[in-house]
């Protein structure tokens, strides 16, 4: 198989199948393949590994121009001991043609949707039971195909709460995040917590927690914003938590 108009030498072919005995061929890569021009060979094998010249079909043009791809990884989940839902989503593959999308089209049981340009939402306040949630890419040019997923909401009473044996610095989600993450943290023993983020240089970007904290299970948000309110670069950052007997730190990256 060849994208360009010249017939490449054979160490540079594609190979698709061998040992394939009918007539017709359903290439299932063709979706996966980049817009372009290609041409398929094919040639017949022998006994004692003889094979027949290769034969070239016409060309064959891959148009993208008319493909609005639909984001990709789409799924949600009910946040611990609240009635909001967090979503998240990854930009769609093959957005070359058409450039990446200028946002998304978000819709909950088929109501009203909203337009949003980052890669997640928490849908907050829900009531119990199922919903479904559609979503679309928008682009300069057209709009993708829906991808829906379906979210159970469980009361708050039903989630299980099993006794703190340690603390533990637990992580965060979603991760990589735009524009904000939930760090998740447990505490056995109680005193004063701190959470510090810090930047791939060591530099202290801002403190989360600092106070005192009972036995118990928490979490912080971090909307990518320092201790003077500024929005920081994309990039890799840690968070550093200090309790009583214990110190962790774990990686986060911010993709804007």
């Amino acid at each position: 198989m060849n994208q360009n108009n010249t017939i490449p030498p054979e160490t540079q072919w594609t190979p698709i199948i061998t040992g394939f005995t009918d007539f017709e061929y359903l290439d299932a890569t063709w979706e996966t393949l980049a817009e372009g021009r290609y041409r398929y060979g094919v040639r017949a094998f022998y006994s004692n590994e003889v094979y027949s010249d290769i034969r070239w079909s016409n060309d064959v043009y891959r148009d993208l121009s008319d493909v609005f791809m639909p984001p990709k990884n789409f799924i949600g989940e009910q946040i611990p001991d609240t009635y909001d839902v967090l979503l998240s989503w990854e930009v769609p593959d093959f957005v070359a043609v058409n450039g990446e999308p200028t946002g998304y089209r978000l819709s909950r049981n088929s109501g009203e949707p909203i337009t949003i340009t980052e890669l997640t939402y928490t849908d907050n306040d829900l009531t119990i039971g199922n919903h479904k949630y559609s979503i679309t890419a928008i682009y300069a040019t057209g709009e993708s195909e829906a991808v829906e997923i379906n979210v159970d909401v469980i009361p708050v009473s039903d989630f299980d709460h099993p006794i703190v044996i340690a603390t533990a610095l637990k992580g965060n989600y979603p991760n990589p995040f735009n524009p904000s993450t939930t760090i998740a943290f447990e505490i056995k023993e109680e005193g004063v917590v701190k959470i510090d983020v810090f930047n791939i240089r060591g530099q202290r970007v801002t403190t989360l927690v600092n106070e005192f904290k009972s036995t118990g299970r928490y979490t912080v948000d971090w909307y990518g914003i320092d201790e003077n309110g500024r929005s920081v670069a994309s990039g890799i950052y840690f968070y550093q938590m200090k309790a009583e007997g214990f110190m962790d730190i774990q990686r986060m990256l911010l993709m804007k």
